[in-house]
């Protein structure tokens, strides 16, 4: 910085000197002390000037600098390195005065399919929402940071216990479900948090993130909309994602993703009447994974579409297979996501692989889940209206628990509609529940829709469904999900 003055007080002074010699040599006028003297005070000036302005250029650039090097550009939260950064000195704080700390992994729910259906911009604007909303969540040394895509930190330092941890995740899980308005838009949300505590789970940085990371992933298979803090059972099967993510790809090329089937029971004759398709992973070290294991970290490395069509021909094929062992009247329900109903060409490929399989229509049944943000979307109208056209029925899934069904059943061409097993549970001993189904059969008949109930245990369940005049059934009652063999023995011994 003094070599800069130097240099900018010594460029003024040169132009202070030269500027009366140039002014005598080509205006031809005679140069007096006073004038000379006039002219370096000038250019004294002029340096000193030049040299201010440089330094608040190079001062502005360094703010900068420093800006973008520590905060996140989108939302002006901490960003990844200089969060751990943060983490690391309240660790050694905490460790000199002996106290706790904890970390909240916070990822939003289905927030892919934002993306996907609304496009980046309105993304964006939910995740510039959620960030301000973080941050009035916390208060003086507590921080909130961003570890990119639509993945946050809150960092608690010296807690006194984790009874004031479950405040503020409960505080977060609740606010987050309001509507967020951005624009015309509207979007539902909901968030899985991930809790990792020091010294419990660790001591350092890298280890209390992947902990809670780890949490996280617990939350998301365990419902999603939750909190869960770490303990060391979630390590017992690969809940890391980045472990996930690692085999997944593998696991597709080497045939280790497993179509299952769950029947679906006529309430009127209890004959088996059609067959949910759920796709499974058999990991050669974990066993049997479940969907929720995988399923979100396909979405994020972009290989849910190849899962679904590897799902959709598996499937047809299977059931046409026992169509020409017998049995004939079984439909097959494949459960297509956002992404998949967003392929322009979706129906063209449903056709092919129908044709390919020899299994005709109208065993297929296409499930949307009504959880997905894709109300109003004219490209999934139109694909959902052309499978209809071909006899492919659709059907609506989850309904009842997200924030749009009437309108789901107002704007897509829909033919059944599956009641949430949350509903189911135990109805016959909640009225609240019990009128719920009540009031959702009625609307079914009056829309001439037929309508499944999922998720039913018991008989007292099957009986009261059967008092109200359900059309169909699945559930553990009569069989848990699985692989075709097993059904066809099961189907075998039914008839």
């Amino acid at each position: 910085m003094v070599t800069l003055l130097i240099l900018m007080v010594f460029v003024g002074l040169l132009m202070g000197i030269c500027f009366p010699f140039l002014i005598q040599r080509f205006v031809v006028i005679e140069i007096n002390f006073n004038f000379r003297l006039a002219c370096v005070l000038a250019g004294l000036t002029v340096g000193m000037f030049n040299f201010w302005l440089v330094k608040k250029t190079l001062s502005n650039l360094h703010k900068q600098l420093v800006t973008q090097a520590r905060y996140d550009s989108l939302t002006n939260l901490l960003n990844r390195p200089f969060l751990k950064e943060k983490v690391n000195e309240a660790i050694e704080t905490a460790e000199q005065k002996g106290k706790a700390l904890a970390i909240l992994f916070i990822d939003l729910d289905h927030f892919k399919s934002v993306n996907d259906t609304m496009g980046h911009a309105v993304g964006d604007k939910v995740l510039q929402g959620v960030a301000q909303f973080l941050q009035t969540c916390v208060r003086g040394e507590e921080i909130v940071g961003r570890m990119g895509g639509d993945e946050f930190i809150i960092f608690l330092p010296e807690i006194m216990d984790t009874e004031f941890v479950k405040a503020v995740s409960r505080k977060i899980l609740c606010i987050t479900k309001q509507p967020w308005h951005t624009g015309e838009n509207k979007v539902f949300l909901s968030v899985s948090i991930g809790i990792a505590l020091y010294p419990n789970d660790g001591k350092d940085t890298e280890t209390l993130l992947s902990k809670a990371d780890i949490a996280l992933y617990s939350a998301k298979k365990n419902g999603k909309d939750c909190y869960k803090f770490y303990n060391n059972d979630m390590e017992t099967v690969p809940t890391n994602r980045v472990l996930i993510k690692n085999n997944l790809k593998e696991a597709l090329k080497n045939n280790e993703l497993k179509v299952y089937y769950q029947p679906i029971i006529s309430v009127s004759s209890k004959s088996i009447v059609g067959m949910e398709a759920l796709v499974r992973w058999q990991h050669p070290k974990y066993g049997l994974l479940s969907p929720m294991d995988f399923i979100p970290v396909a979405e994020e490395l972009g290989l849910i579409l190849d899962i679904g069509e590897m799902v959709l021909r598996k499937a047809c094929h299977q059931i046409k297979t026992l169509e020409e062992k017998g049995f004939k009247s079984i439909y097959i329900a494949v459960n297509f996501s956002a992404k998949q109903l967003q392929q322009p060409d979706l129906a063209q490929l449903v056709f092919k692989v129908i044709n390919e399989s020899g299994l005709e229509p109208k065993h297929l049944k296409v499930e949307i889940t009504e959880s997905i943000p894709i109300l109003k979307d004219a490209n999934v109208v139109n694909t959902l209206q052309a499978l209809r056209n071909i006899g492919v029925e659709v059907s609506l899934d989850d309904f009842g628990t997200g924030s749009s069904s009437l309108s789901y059943l107002k704007y897509f061409p829909i033919d059944n509609i599956k009641i949430d097993k949350s509903f189911i549970r135990n109805a016959h001993l909640v009225p609240h529940n019990k009128a719920i189904i009540k009031a959702l059969i009625a609307l079914a008949k009056q829309l001439e829709l037929t309508i499944t109930a999922e998720g039913v245990e018991t008989e007292s369940e099957f009986n009261l469904l059967k008092i109200m005049e359900c059309d169909e059934v699945q559930g553990y009652l009569f069989s848990k999900p699985e692989p075709i063999h097993k059904l066809y023995k099961l189907l075998t011994k039914r008839e």
